[in-house]
C-alpha cells in the first residue's frame, strides 16, 4: 500500500501523519515531490483552460434553459389541465399568435410602469383581441363558463407563460400588478405631485376593475388617498410641522442643507409619519 508517507520515504506505519503527507520532521515533504507537483498542476491546468471553462459555462446555460423549458411545460400542464385536447391546441395557437403576444407585452410594460389606467386599457384591448380571434371558441363554451371569465382566465395563463419565459422566473398577473402598484396613500401623494394626467386608480381599484371584485373598506382607502394628497402638498410647499422639527433635531446633517432642502426632507418625514399611522 503506497501513501504520501511512502513517497516521502516515511512509512505510514512508522509515522501516524505519514498518510497525510507529513514526513518525519513534520514537513510537507511529499507535497514538494516534483512528480506530484507536476501532476497536480496538470490537473489544475485543465480546469483553468479557457476553452474548458467556456464549454462548462455553455453546459450550465444549456441545463438552465432545459430546466426553464421543463418548468414552463409543467406550468402549462397544471394550468390547462381542465382543457380538452381541442381547447389546448387552440390555446397553444394563441401562445404564438403575434397579436396576442404584442398585447401581453404591452400589458406587462404598463404593469412595470405602474400605470394603473394603462393596465386596464391594455387588458381591455387584449380581451378584444382574444374575443375577435377566438370568438367561436368562447361562444361554443359559454354554457360551461361565462365568456368574460373565460377570456380573463386565458389572459392570466398567457401572461404567466409568456412573461415567465421571458424573465426566466415564475410570475403571475395578479402578483405583478401588486408588486409594481401603489397603495391608496402612495397614489394620492404622487398624483398630486404629477398632476391631472397621472393615472386615477390605485392597485386595488385596478384589480377590482379586472376581476370584478369589491375593494374592501373602499371609503377608508379613499380617505388614505386624500391624506397622501395632503402630505404631497405639504412636501410641495416645503412646510415642516412637528415631524419636520423632530427630524431637524435628530438629523444634524439637515442643518447643513439649504432651507428648501431640509424643509422638503421634513415634509417627506411628515408623509411617512402619516402613512405609518394610517396602516
Amino acid at each position: 500500500m503506497l501513501g504520501y508517507g511512502m513517497i516521502s520515504g516515511i512509512s505510514p506505519y512508522t509515522s501516524p501523519l505519514g498518510m497525510f503527507g507529513l514526513g518525519g520532521y513534520n514537513s510537507y515533504s511529499s507535497y514538494y515531490n516534483p512528480a506530484m507537483m507536476g501532476m497536480g498542476m496538470g490537473m489544475l491546468g485543465g480546469y483553468y483552460n479557457p476553452t474548458f471553462m467556456a464549454n462548462q459555462m455553455q453546459q450550465v446555460e444549456k441545463s438552465m434553459l432545459n430546466h426553464t423549458s421543463a418548468m414552463h411545460e409543467m406550468m402549462l400542464d397544471n394550468e390547462t389541465r381542465a382543457f380538452t385536447a381541442q381547447d389546448r391546441a387552440l390555446f397553444e395557437k394563441a401562445m404564438v399568435d403575434a397579436g396576442v403576444n404584442k398585447g401581453i407585452q404591452n400589458l406587462a410594460a404598463k404593469i412595470q410602469e405602474g400605470d394603473q389606467d394603462g393596465i386596464c386599457e391594455e387588458f381591455d384591448a387584449l380581451k378584444h383581441t382574444l374575443y375577435t380571434k377566438y370568438s367561436d371558441y368562447f361562444k361554443a363554451n359559454s354554457d360551461k363558463l361565462d365568456p368574460r371569465d373565460s377570456v380573463t382566465n386565458w389572459i392570466e395563463i398567457l401572461y404567466g407563460q409568456i412573461i415567465s419565459k421571458q424573465r426566466g422566473e415564475v410570475v403571475d398577473l395578479r402578483s405583478d400588478i401588486k408588486k409594481y402598484g401603489q397603495t391608496p396613500f402612495e397614489h394620492g401623494f404622487w398624483k398630486n405631485l404629477h398632476g391631472k394626467d397621472y393615472h386615477d386608480k390605485y392597485t386595488e381599484e385596478t384589480l377590482s376593475y379586472l376581476y370584478d371584485t369589491r375593494v374592501d373598506n373602499k371609503a377608508g382607502k379613499d380617505r388614505m388617498e386624500g391624506y397622501g394628497a395632503v402630505a404631497s402638498k405639504v412636501a410641495e410647499a416645503g412646510i415642516a410641522g412637528l415631524a419636520g422639527a423632530t427630524a431637524f433635531k435628530l438629523i444634524p446633517g439637515l442643518k447643513k442643507l439649504p432651507k428648501a432642502g431640509w424643509m422638503g426632507a421634513a415634509a417627506v418625514a411628515i408623509a411617512d409619519l402619516m402613512w405609518q399611522n394610517s396602516r
